[in-house]
Formats: structure tokens, sequence, C-alpha cells
């Protein structure tokens, strides 16, 4: 039984696989963790310190979360370019691995490095964020 055929999908697999989990990300989690907040904001006492510190805390995070929404942005662009190094450099890395050298695993590996460099870039560049006049994402400190 002949599986070379994996060795060329994987590559396809794993980069499409990536693209869906940042494009499905966004703002989900945020928005669950504040509605698990609110549910933990219900239980405490109004009176008392916590109750006020958990508010404060819900408001804070819902206007960070409506600022990133309004004002924030995605690069596609610059994420296809990402996905589209990220399959080359995986298919160079199955071509190196099946070579039959003791420098073609060792070149692979440091391909293979590359590949999950180009596919943190690609996620990285599909999340709403909030973004300088580069394209950066702005960063916050608490």
């Amino acid at each position: 039984m002949d599986l070379s055929w994996m060795g060329q999908i994987v590559p396809v697999v794993v980069t499409a696989g990536t693209a869906i989990a940042g494009l499905m990300k966004g703002q989900r989690r945020s928005r669950a963790n504040i509605r698990y907040d609110a549910e933990i904001l219900k239980e405490l006492p109004p009176d008392s310190e916590a109750y006020k510190r958990l508010a404060e805390h819900i408001e804070d995070r819902v206007n960070v979360m409506a600022k990133v929404e309004r004002e924030g942005s995605r690069k596609p662009f610059s994420a296809i370019w990402c996905f589209i190094f990220a399959l080359g450099f995986s298919y160079a890395g199955v071509v190196l691995y099946a070579l039959d050298h003791w420098w073609a695993v060792l070149t692979a590996m440091v391909v293979f490095v590359f590949v999950l460099f180009f596919l943190y870039l690609a996620f990285d560049y599909l999340v709403l964020a909030e973004r300088d006049e580069k394209g950066n994402r702005v960063t916050r400190s608490p």
C-alpha cells in the first residue's frame, strides 16, 4: 500500500486547519469570559468589595472588546501570503525528509520551524485586533 500521498496532503490540511481556527476564534472567547464573569457577579452580594471589583473588571473588558470590534482590523492579504509560504515550506520539508542524505532530516526540521513561524503569523494576522498605522498589533500593558 503506497502512502506517499499522505506526505503531500498533510501540509495542506495543517495550513487549512490553522486558517479555520484563526477565523473562528475572533471575539468568541472574550465574550464567553465576560458571560462567565457575569454569572459569578450574580452570586456575589451587591454590597461586597468583590462585587464592585468584578463589576469594574467586566465593564473594562466590555469597553475593550467594543473598541476592538469598532476600530480593530485584520490583515487578510498578509495572512494569505503567510499561508502560501507555509505551504511551500511544508512541501519543501516533506521533499527534504524523503531524500536519502544525512543532512536531509536536519534541514527538514529547520524548514518545519519556518512552517510553524508562518502559521503563527497567519493566525496573528487573522485575529481581529487593534493595530497601528503599519498594521502591527497594539499591545497594552496591564
